[in-house]
């Protein structure tokens, strides 16, 4: 009859694709990917109804035992994350903002002022503190007699010194910071173009220790700067790489490379040179 409502055709392709779009969700759910509960389980049990009385080969009534297996092994993800959740008192983040979005500012009032326990510290004089104070102050010597004790003395007034008497101390140079360090970094590539590498501590090295802990730390510079590289061997050796020209990097880090020079192992670098 025209009236009667013919039967929605069904299309087992599709049905294939669903199903098999269920099993890759319930794997990503048991390589932990997603929560068990994003997937909504009552809506794949009713796609499996729905294509349940279609099928006839073999092959789909196992996709349809595999994917009723996996459903299986979510729901018991789903089980363990509510037994883990009930046993340490979990509350939803979701459920606990729709909540407390119901409540009223009165109700929300109440409970903050039953939860807050601040932290007071009460401070009060004693009669014990107030005999220690005063005789503190009672036994506390004037302010005269107290810098008579340190002895200072007058202090002298600054005074100029000579450039020959700065530079026998070491606090100047009869060469610019730029010029000296030139000097190192052209010694560095006409060490390194010979031999072809430059030993660190053959390098630094001087006839004074304090020419050689002045010579490490135009090295640093040079270093820092990008003006050469240091190579640490596997034998714990280091050497010196010069650059031909200043490495500039925008997103680079300067690094520094602290090395200790004492006066002992100075000399014992020394001895072995």
């Amino acid at each position: 009859m025209e009236n009667e409502r013919k039967p929605k055709r069904i299309h087992l392709s599709a049905g294939r694709r669903e199903l098999l779009d269920i099993v890759k969700t319930c794997r990503a759910v048991e390589n932990r990917e997603f929560n068990p509960f994003l997937l909504d389980v009552r809506q794949a049990i009713e796609i499996l109804r729905k294509y349940f009385p279609h099928w006839e080969d073999l092959d789909d009534y196992c996709l349809d035992a595999q994917t009723l297996n996996e459903l299986s092994k979510v729901i018991k993800l789903q089980n363990t994350q509510l037994r883990f959740q009930s046993s340490s008192l979990y509350a939803d983040p979701e459920f606990l903002e729709r909540k407390f979005e119901r409540l009223s500012v009165k109700k929300l009032a109440e409970i903050f002022v039953k939860c807050w326990h601040p932290t007071v510290e009460l401070e009060q004089l004693t009669l014990t503190t107030v005999e220690e104070a005063l005789d503190y102050w009672r036994n506390l010597l004037p302010v005269e007699e107290r810098w008579r004790r340190l002895q200072l003395g007058r202090s002298s007034q600054p005074q100029s010194v000579e450039m020959a008497e700065a530079l026998r101390l070491g606090f100047t140079s009869t060469e610019g910071f730029m010029r000296m360090l030139e000097k190192v970094w052209s010694e560095m590539k006409n060490e390194y173009s010979k031999s072809g590498e430059v030993d660190y501590w053959k390098f630094a090295l001087r006839d004074s220790y304090t020419d050689t802990v002045r010579r490490a730390y135009l090295i640093s510079f040079l270093l820092t700067y990008g003006y050469a590289r240091m190579l640490v061997k596997k034998n714990g050796r280091m050497f010196l790489e010069p650059y031909e020209t200043q490495k500039v990097e925008e997103d680079r880090h300067m690094v520094s490379f602290p090395i200790s020079i004492g006066v002992e192992r100075w000399k014992e670098w020394k001895e072995k040179a």
